[in-house]
């Protein structure tokens, strides 16, 4: 996505974040468990949290059945939770204490040089 569907899309997310996932399983900031107020600047957690809502969605539907939910929490919600706020995670260099608010995006690895060799990607 790009563009004003990217905004419209990402603004969708953030209140659904604000307003369901983070007052039902935000749970306290810690140095194990760091949060970014300014998540929507973080690639990585931007994409993670977009396909938990994506899921959320597709559960919540009658189709998935009573254990829907419960099928979410399991292999969607836990996971991506852990690795969203893992120590080393994308939120690693931001609030590690609430009373102490900090945002930094760290630099991940940048993408190999690309050689051509008479016209065909090596």
């Amino acid at each position: 996505m790009e563009g004003e569907a990217y905004e419209s899309e990402l603004d969708a997310l953030s209140d659904w974040v604000d307003d369901f996932l983070l007052p039902v399983y935000g749970r306290e900031i810690t140095t194990s468990q760091p949060w970014c107020y300014q998540w929507q600047e973080h690639d990585e957690a931007v994409a993670r949290l977009h396909v938990l809502w994506l899921a959320y969605q597709q559960h919540l539907d009658p189709e998935a059945g009573l254990a829907g939910m419960a099928v979410w929490t399991r292999d969607f919600l836990d996971h991506s939770l852990a690795q969203i706020r893992s120590a080393t995670g994308p939120f690693a260099a931001c609030t590690t204490d609430p009373q102490r608010p900090a945002h930094r995006v760290l630099p991940g690895p940048a993408a190999a040089p690309r050689r051509e060799d008479h016209g065909q990607a090596v």
